[in-house]
């Protein structure tokens, strides 16, 4: 690694060489890829109230404000690229340009009230200058300062009149040498104006210590600084003014910076009966200070990918820092250094792209799991990296580089185009579109996977997305979104074209609702055929290994770069696997299991979907569908025995076995609506039934059960005085645990558009 090394640093001293003492001008660049300006006035305030309360508390005036990343000299150019830190140093450099125009108005009120001890703010003013432009006019202003001492020195010795002579043009020197108009504010919206337009002129031949290389960004940053302007007076306490409006949110957010910076440190450093003018040379003084004080330990390296390694080790802070913005950041580094376009398209087009990052994908409202869910999946369908994982803090733009752009453009020396750039960004908006159009929530993901599967107006694609959200399945959720976003860029978007984002959101919404499938030879064929394969694999398998497997082949298959959906098959001999596995966790399933209770549910909403005739199930969706999803499993035979009437409930014939054995395995158990289930309360079995009549009347999964209690085999029969009751036995549950087991197996077996299924 080609490690500089670290110090800590104030700003002025940001750019000197790590173990150097001489002094350096501040030069740094923003890249291209950088986030603009975006500290708020809460952000700047507690910067503030922290420095004064540590200068206070711990009797410290320095205050270290975290870590800085440099690549020294980036590009060849004398400039030092920021990796990390830009809001913070932005933030401080803003600083410097407010003790700037505080100074420099309390300097001209301080000539206009004939006062001649000015030396030492007029060496001060021009130290100030230097860093926020460099040296440029350095020369300049030191010669502005020898004759403006030089003229006050000789003041005591002139005439009256001669020493009005040499106020006025010492003040005039003032004004045009730093770039003020004259000081009349009888009409200030005029001079306001005369203001703006002098600093803009000025700034046309400037270029700041801080720099990005966006040359848009530069012009708003010179144009918001130039309507910044602050009102020293003798007679009135100073105060900021913003000299004209502006509709452009990057520009006023400077303005809204530099105000709420001049406010704070007024208020603290503001006492009762204090003088203007000494009002205004404490703040320029706490200014002062805070650019002096304000740490940052700087760690400069030789190039951008040991500062990005470092970066990241600094920021491990999950995908809300590490990822997303590195991510971003990235693809806007590779069209900017890969495109070909000029830099004024560049600059266009960037904005564009921070439009559809920013305002269209990952915006404001999107929750930190759905950030994380959209930044993997898009990562895994450009990459076709399939042993990435979402949660294993994986570092996705190391593994984009490597294997995408390396791959797709570094190894063929193609130029990255705007509208490469654009399709691949949208890639992660196509996934939200997915998740919003799907309804995938973070929250109650159990509740809305039964939604799902009680829907018989949505596709089974709609279904799979559910059950994989449900269980936490993100590694197998990227096989369906490869397959969907692949299909659409083969059959929607032409060679050498952008995506028409709109057109996906309805394709979307077309899958989702094709419930009937499509399959006689229909559009979502594939799709909908491997979203089964994927529903019934996961319902199958006792854990994920299985589905992730499958996955993994789906994913390297059918990528950005690939589309061999055919090449993916499911052999017979895993086929046999998986269902020997479903008898097998069937069997050891007692509830409680919060994934598998999910798997049971659905399972059993499919076998309400069906009849039964001898040994064949027919699906029949229009058979029963549940109104609600506030569904439950339900144990047939009580938990919890009532106080009362226990001859009515199971009890082991074998007193050493345990109760629990029984009642909470598969062969007790069955769905049920919350209302009736509350009514249900803890009844034995025989009293239980006529809820299961009342929530789906003559089912056959329901009419079962009062077969097997009729049978001498499977129940015992209980003489009390008000009644003869059927008390399940153990064979009960065994037998009803087999057919379930049995039922569940056909359910799986059948394909897609398999109506009948036959019972082994």
């Amino acid at each position: 690694m080609d490690l500089k090394g670290a110090e800590i640093r104030n700003i002025r001293d940001l750019c000197m060489d790590i173990g150097s003492k001489n002094s350096v001008s501040l030069k740094i660049n923003i890249p291209y890829y950088q986030r603009p300006y975006k500290w708020k006035k809460e952000q700047i305030d507690n910067l503030i109230n922290d420095f004064c309360k540590n200068k206070q508390e711990n009797q410290q005036v320095e205050y270290f404000v975290g870590s800085v990343v440099l690549v020294k000299n980036a590009h060849g150019s004398e400039r030092h690229d920021i990796i990390d830190g830009q809001q913070r140093i932005t933030t401080v450099f803003l600083m410097n340009y407010l003790k700037y125009i505080t100074l420099r108005a309390y300097i001209e009120e301080l000539l206009l009230i004939r006062r001649t001890s000015v030396d030492s703010y007029l060496k001060d003013f021009e130290d100030c200058y230097g860093h926020l432009f460099g040296n440029v006019k350095n020369n300049e202003y030191e010669k502005m300062r020898e004759q403006i001492v030089e003229s006050l020195d000789t003041i005591n010795d002139l005439t009256t009149e001669e020493r009005e002579k040499v106020y006025s043009d010492v003040q005039k020197k003032f004004q045009n040498t730093v770039g003020l108009p004259v000081k009349d504010l009888s009409d200030l919206k005029k001079y306001q104006h005369e203001y703006e337009g002098l600093l803009k002129n000025a700034f046309i031949t400037e270029e700041f210590a801080l720099k990005y290389s966006r040359e848009s960004y530069n012009e708003k940053l010179k144009e918001a600084l130039a309507k910044v302007m602050v009102l020293v007076s003798k007679d009135k306490n100073p105060e900021i003014v913003i000299t004209s409006n502006s509709e452009d949110k990057i520009v006023e957010q400077y303005t809204d910076a530099l105000s709420a910076e001049f406010e704070k440190i007024k208020e603290t450093v503001y006492e009762r009966d204090i003088t203007p003018l000494e009002l205004a040379k404490r703040m320029i003084n706490a200014i002062d200070e805070m650019i002096n004080n304000v740490k940052f330990c700087v760690i400069m390296t030789g190039n951008e990918k040991d500062a990005y390694t470092l970066f990241e080790v600094l920021n491990d802070r999950a995908l809300e820092i590490a990822d997303l913005d590195l991510i971003k950041n990235l693809y806007y580094k590779e069209y900017c250094t890969k495109s070909g376009d000029s830099d004024k398209v560049v600059d266009k087009n960037i904005e564009q792209l921070d439009d559809i990052w920013g305002n269209e994908i990952f915006t404001r409202n999107l929750s930190l799991g759905h950030e994380k869910l959209i930044s993997y999946l898009g990562t895994i369908y450009l990459t076709a990296d399939e042993d990435v994982f979402m949660n294993k803090a994986e570092r996705y733009r190391n593994i984009l580089e490597k294997k995408y752009f390396s791959v797709k453009y570094d190894k063929n020396n193609v130029p990255y185009k705007f509208t490469n750039v654009v399709n691949d960004i949208r890639v992660y908006q196509m996934i939200k579109i997915i998740i919003d159009e799907f309804g995938l929530p973070l929250n109650n993901s159990a509740v809305a996977v039964i939604n799902a599967e009680c829907n018989v107006q949505k596709s089974i694609t709609y279904k799979v997305f559910h059950l994989l959200n449900a269980l936490k399945l993100d590694g197998v959720m990227p096989a369906l979104t490869n397959v969907i976003i692949k299909q659409f860029f083969e059959e929607q978007v032409a060679e050498g074209h952008q995506v028409d984002i709109s057109q996906f959101k309805e394709y979307i919404k077309a899958i989702a609702n094709d419930y009937q499938h499509n399959c006689n030879g229909g559009e979502f064929t594939e799709i909908h055929k491997w979203s089964f394969e994927i529903w019934r694999t996961v319902l199958y398998a006792k854990d994920y290994m299985i589905p992730r497997e499958l996955a993994k082949d789906i994913i390297a298959k059918v990528n950005y770069s690939k589309s061999e959906l055919n090449n993916v098959t499911i052999s017979h001999q895993l086929m046999t696997n998986m269902q020997e596995q479903l008898v097998k966790w069937t069997d050891d399933w007692t509830y409680g299991q919060k994934m598998s209770d999910i798997k049971v549910k659905v399972l059993l909403i499919n076998l309400f979907k069906t009849n039964k005739l001898d040994k064949k199930l027919t699906l029949n969706p229009a058979v029963y569908t549940f109104k609600t999803d506030k569904l439950q499993l339900d144990h047939l035979e009580a938990d919890k025995p009532s106080d009362t009437g226990r001859e009515k409930y199971f009890v082991p014939t074998d007193p050493n076995e345990k109760r629990e054995k029984y009642v909470n395995g598969l062969g007790n158990f069955m769905i049920l609506d919350s209302n009736d289930n509350n009514n249900k309360d803890n009844k034995p079995l025989s009293d239980a039934l006529k809820f299961y009549d009342h929530m789906c009347p003559n089912h056959w999964l329901i009419e079962e059960i009062k077969e097997l209690l009729k049978n001498d085999k499977y129940h015992k029969s209980v003489s009390i005085a008000n009644g003869e009751y059927s008390v399940p036995n153990e064979e009960f549950f065994n037998e009803r645990k087999a057919r379930l087991q049995r039922y569940f197996k056909a359910v799986l077996s059948r394909s897609l558009d398999g109506e009948e299924m036959y019972l082994s």
